[in-house]
């Protein structure tokens, strides 16, 4: 597949929805990713290309469209659309200097009715991103797709919401054009039984847990083996030479599922038989009351509940520890009515998506009678980048799959107990059917790899089960339904005699090729009793390289600077308030001191209106008097203005003049302020006149309400 790098370039603000309100903040937010920053989700970008190709091509190359885009509800496009997000290296900086914030600003709309004036109630905020410039990719088959689709790229001019009043004017450039895959892995000569992979997400993932199609859709925390099936099946069906059901049917091969990478360590689901107390996670570090074994003392304390769910690791030590949670995103989606150019009617829906840059592992099991050749042909098959869940031929589910080295996770055995039970981890998800060839969950001792002697003791089991209906892509419809034993669960035997090693290590039951029948004999961490505190979650480190002229950032500092300070205003006023709960001071006089403020230009002219004595004018008294006298401006700029006169005898009442100057000059001397880089005397002037007028309103309500009790 060929890659079509892009860039977009936006001129004004824009507004790509969320479908989300911000509460009482904004009505309106954009789309953000899990770090807070602005991006184009590739469905939008996929419609509008779309639209444009239907204006340019749809007379002379309608096939174009039906190809590359996909029919709706029939046939799937070949091109993948990837979301359009910042440079790593912008990206980085501004997470660094914690810029995230300033990227987005307010704007307020309101509803007219027939005469033209304002609704009541109808006042909307929303939030817009900042121009800015951001990165893509179109993934397509051949070179005329490319040519067509540069030329559509070119079409756009707009995009966003409130196209029509000036938003979202861009511009897109094709900036690189090559053959995808370039760095894919190559597979080693030999290949081992077992091959260990990463995953790492470059996108959200959505793997939904149900195949409802009403209310809300939960996302598996894992990834099915059935995906990894698939991309194989996908490249190498019908080219085995024959070996086609020994590969994905026979189970053979075994593609199993996918689990966080947590630092390097693989992780494993804990075990249904662990028990916490009730309130408590395995997040901060916790108890563990293995097979529900707690004495009356410690129930005394709070009663347990069952963990279920949730990742450890085994550290190198053999102590267990909580992996961290994943971090879900939810998004609402709703159908595009092509007719309309608009949402349709009644198709809202939403997805949760595992998050992006998260790190996997799966394994791959070739039996001995998988001969290399076509073990390097599965292999190569899955290296490289993959689209992986629901959605993934825009904006989710691009995903990077390369070998891994990494020690084989095998818990230390604990001994069998009293040399009769036997207790059997489910790794991964079990099916079984009995004699009869229906499901069951109730396996006999044999299925489970015993000798005929043994048998299963479910009052000695810690099941969970669920039904599903996997999905076949190749036909585009669901499969039976499957009555499955879930992964985590702790299934106990008794016998005699230990169960066969060969046949546990090639799986149990149904369904092995996608990754079933995993299960581990007796694991040690089935009888902890605690469980370390969670690592925090890393981030890659590192410092971005960006130049410090840089637009955007110098521009989102300067908005941060302008923040802060805005806040501290907000707290200097909020102190001085607080501090001053009476005076005689008028708010007409606040009125005046307001408007000194106004039409000084430093703050040293300010004080020397508001607090220097007269004697300090150097003109005469006489030829003060008529300047005085002789024009308005003259006698609103005379020096001493709070000082002199009868407007001194209010502002001296409880020292009001003191406090007034006192908090003048103490926001004037704020170090922070003068760490913003920002203007001292053009900040304090401000200060001084959102004072006044908070000042004169409170002054104003507080005589209203002493005018109240007179009455």
């Amino acid at each position: 597949m060929n890659v079509l790098n892009y860039q977009v370039e936006f001129f004004s603000c824009w507004h790509c929805g969320s479908g989300l309100g911000g509460g009482d903040d904004a009505d309106a937010i954009p789309l953000l990713d899990h770090d807070g920053l602005p991006f184009i989700p590739g469905r939008t970008l996929k419609g509008l290309v779309r639209e444009a190709a239907e204006l340019l091509y749809a007379d002379e190359s309608g096939d174009f469209i039906i190809r590359v885009f996909g029919d709706e509800g029939s046939e799937q496009g070949v091109a993948s659309w990837s979301n359009a997000c910042m440079a790593d290296e912008q990206r980085q900086a501004i997470l660094q200097q914690k810029l995230a914030g300033a990227l987005r600003t307010a704007r307020y709309f309101v509803s007219l009715d027939e005469k033209g004036q304002a609704k009541e109630g109808c006042l909307r905020r929303a939030e817009f991103v900042v121009p800015m410039t951001l990165y893509g990719s179109i993934g397509y088959l051949s070179p005329e797709d490319g040519k067509l689709l540069k030329d559509c790229l070119g079409f756009i001019k707009q995009m966003g919401t409130h196209r029509s009043r000036g938003f979202g004017r861009c511009q897109f450039t094709v900036s690189e054009e090559r053959q995808a895959g370039q760095d894919r892995q190559t597979p080693p000569p030999d290949i081992a039984d077992v091959v260990t992979f990463s995953c790492r997400f470059e996108s959200e993932v959505v793997l939904n847990s149900s195949a409802a199609t009403e209310d809300n859709h939960e996302s598996l925390d894992y990834i099915p083996g059935a995906n990894f099936l698939g991309m194989a099946a996908r490249s190498l069906y019908g080219k085995l030479d024959g070996e086609e059901f020994a590969v994905f049917h026979s189970g053979h091969v075994r593609f199993n599922d996918g689990r966080p990478l947590i630092g390097n360590k693989a992780s494993f689901v804990c075990p249904a038989n662990w028990f916490v107390y009730k309130g408590e996670g395995i997040g901060s570090g916790a108890r563990l009351f293995p097979f529900q074994q707690a004495t009356p003392e410690d129930l005394q304390l709070k009663p347990i509940k069952q963990q279920r769910g949730g990742y450890c690791l085994l550290e190198d030590d053999g102590a267990l520890r909580a992996a961290p949670a994943l971090s879900k995103s939810f998004s609402l989606k709703s159908g595009y009515d092509r007719e309309k150019r608009g949402s349709k009617e009644g198709i809202l829906f939403g997805y949760s998506a595992l998050p992006a840059e998260s790190q996997w592992y799966f394994t791959v099991t070739f039996s001995p009678r998988i001969s290399q050749d076509t073990r390097r042909r599965v292999v190569g098959a899955l290296l490289g980048p993959q689209r992986l869940g629901r959605s993934r031929q825009a904006q989710y589910g691009a995903v990077h799959i390369a070998l891994l080295t990494l020690p084989p996770l095998a818990p230390a055995p604990q001994p069998a107990e009293a040399g009769k039970f036997y207790y059997l981890y489910a790794a991964s998800h079990l099916a079984f059917r009995d004699e009869r060839g229906l499901e069951t969950i109730q396996p006999d001792a044999q299925q489970l790899g015993f000798p005929p002697d043994a048998k299963l003791r479910p009052d000695k089991s810690w099941l969970r089960t669920h039904r599903y209906a996997p999905w076949n892509g190749k036909r585009a419809s669901r499969d039976a339904d499957r009555l499955c034993i879930s992964r985590g669960s702790v299934l106990c035997v008794e016998s005699t005699r230990p169960p066969d090693a060969q046949k546990l290590a090639a799986g149990i039951g149904l369904f092995r090729a996608e990754g079933f029948g995993n299960v581990w004999v007796n694991p040690a961490f089935l009888w902890a009793e605690n469980i370390a505190a969670q690592a925090p979650a890393e981030r890659p480190a590192g410092t971005a390289a960006v130049d410090k002229n840089d637009r955007l950032l110098g521009y989102l500092r300067q908005r941060q600077a302008v923040r802060r300070a805005n806040q501290l205003v907000t707290q200097a006023i909020d102190d001085f308030s607080r501090q001053v709960r009476s005076s005689r001071v008028t708010p007409s006089q606040w009125g005046a001191v307001r408007a000194r403020a106004t039409t000084c230009r430093t703050y040293a002219e300010l004080k020397l209106l508001l607090f220097e004595k007269e004697e300090k004018v150097t003109a005469g008294p006489v030829d003060y008097i008529d300047q005085i006298k002789s024009n308005r401006a003259s006698r609103d700029h005379h020096p001493g203005f709070l000082v002199h006169g009868r407007v001194a005898n209010a502002w001296k009442g409880n020292g009001m003049i003191d406090k007034l100057k006192d908090a003048m000059d103490a926001f004037y001397a704020q170090p922070e302020l003068a760490s913003l880089g920002l203007d001292q005397d053009s900040w304090t002037l401000l200060f001084v006149e959102r004072l006044c007028a908070e000042m004169a309103k409170k002054t104003a309500k507080a005589k209203k309400r002493q005018t109240g009790r007179e009455g």
